[in-house]
């Protein structure tokens, strides 16, 4: 069904097919004015609430065109993003209003990252400079979450003697980076990461098609300006009233029934959206995101 020429109608896989085609065009996020996007790298002399730019993105940062720039964040806010430095890239976007600008300041400011909102635990720190197995040892091998299978001969590798029971036949790598790893300890390793590898694109791309869609479908959600409420919804009501009655002697501060209800009601007005906020997007995204990094 592929058009023969460029007058003729294209196909059905012309139409869905690459970013020209429906699915992308139609069905997920909308590419937006004053925004790249590029691979990030680590960069040392950055502050941690500093990005850098390069001098080609920041003069035409809408020119739509392939390149090997790259833009640097400080390391220790990896685990912030949950990125690292094997091609992960990362989207730049340039406030236009006052209310953006405060926005960047004050939720998406990097200092304002530190501790994580559903424990209070603190998130940031240079988990990509590994220096276990630079300095010490690179540890198991495992392949499908298991140790390194064995041949018909009973053989991990050629060079190692018929069901051989040692460690190092079974995917232990007690060498380092720093020195150099044996010829076996290598073979291994890239047995590893290539299975680490596919899992990742395999899994990634489902999820993100799932993301996509999500997004799409929720993006008109919006919050209502009517936000008065006269009671707390069933569940919440319910799920109050036996905390109640199973703290009444655990509690070190005592509250009446009555009184913990109407703090109840005001934590949950507090809690809720402004009128106009584009609830459904935040939704979407909040399920869609982790599930694309879980991989």
């Amino acid at each position: 069904m592929a058009a023969k020429s460029e007058k003729e109608a294209s196909g059905i896989r012309q139409l869905l097919e690459k970013k020209s085609g429906i699915l992308r065009q139609k069905m997920m996020g909308k590419r937006v004015n004053f925004a790249c996007r590029s691979v990030i790298s680590p960069d040392p002399y950055l502050a941690v609430n500093e990005i850098g730019i390069p001098p080609y993105f920041a003069l035409r940062l809408t020119y739509p065109e392939l390149g090997v720039q790259q833009r640097m964040i400080y390391s220790c806010v990896c685990s912030t993003y949950n990125a690292d430095f094997d091609g992960d890239e990362m989207n730049v976007h340039l406030p236009q209003d006052e209310i953006s600008r405060a926005e960047a300041i004050n939720i998406v400011n990097a200092n304002k990252q530190y501790i994580v909102p559903t424990s209070g635990h603190p998130i940031r720190g240079l988990i990509q400079v590994n220096m276990t197995q630079i300095s010490s040892l690179l540890g198991q091998q495992e392949l499908e979450g298991k140790r390194v299978p064995r041949m018909v001969s009973g053989k991990t590798l050629p060079c190692f003697p018929p069901w051989d029971i040692s460690s190092r036949a079974g995917g232990f790598i007690s060498d380092r980076f720093l020195t150099g790893l044996r010829p076996q300890e290598y073979y291994f390793h890239c047995m590893a990461g290539r299975d680490g590898y596919i899992l990742t694109f395999v899994l990634h791309n489902q999820n993100v098609v799932l993301q996509r869609f999500s997004d799409q479908i929720a993006d008109t959600s919006l919050a209502k300006s009517n936000v008065y409420i006269r009671e707390l919804p069933c569940s919440l009501r319910d799920k109050a009233t036996d905390f109640v009655l199973k703290n009444q002697k655990s509690s070190p501060h005592q509250i009446n029934k009555k009184d913990f209800m109407k703090l109840m009601k005001l934590k949950y007005l507090s809690s809720l959206a402004e009128p106009g906020e584009a609830v459904g997007v935040v939704a979407a995204q909040s399920v869609g995101e982790p599930s694309t990094q879980m991989t």
